[in-house]
């Protein structure tokens, strides 16, 4: 079930990926219009995809310094590992209305070359979500990072990890 699923998955994890605050969507758009433009009318491999985006692909994706997106293809195109993520968060303001988080994300179930960057969400009060980091982690490891957030317009109420389904996991 999940082979069929699969593709329409990849896609959304990479535009999840290439997303910033700023530029929302529109890298992934212009990596997915460029590999339009060159293979219009013409067969295109998986390979051939794969290299089309890395000419595009924005530098927060290089996460091996090397130029490729081997990294995410090996992982979930043809590889099979499926990651489970535990997220622990503990909040604090200070005197001046700072916010801040202190967040312990984990991620299990995979080999030491996988690596993957995860984004981290704050749900507040008023019940609005935003993506406030993308963390990076290698292998079956945590990392353990105090967030400051600044003066919130309402409350925070939980950090969350995989708010919008961004990464293929177990959970």
């Amino acid at each position: 079930m999940l082979i069929y699923s699969k593709g329409a998955y990849v896609l959304h994890m990479l535009e999840m990926a290439y997303w910033t605050p700023q530029g929302q969507e529109a890298a992934f758009k212009h990596s997915m219009q460029e590999f339009v433009k060159e293979y219009a009318g013409k067969a295109a491999t998986t390979e051939d995809w794969k290299t089309s985006l890395e000419r595009t692909m924005p530098k927060s994706l290089d996460l091996r310094h090397d130029g490729k997106l081997n990294w995410f293809f090996d992982e979930y195109v043809y590889g099979t590992e499926l990651p489970h993520y535990a997220l622990t968060s503990e909040f604090s303001t200070d005197a001046a209305g700072v916010t801040s988080v202190h967040a312990k994300l984990t991620q299990s179930n995979v080999s030491d070359k996988f690596v993957m960057p995860i984004p981290l969400y704050l749900q507040m009060q008023n019940g609005t979500t935003t993506r406030i980091a993308n963390v990076v982690l290698h292998g079956s490891n945590s990392i353990d990072h105090t967030f400051v957030l600044g003066k919130l317009p309402s409350p925070a109420k939980a950090m969350l990890v995989n708010y919008n389904a961004d990464v293929l996991s177990d959970n």
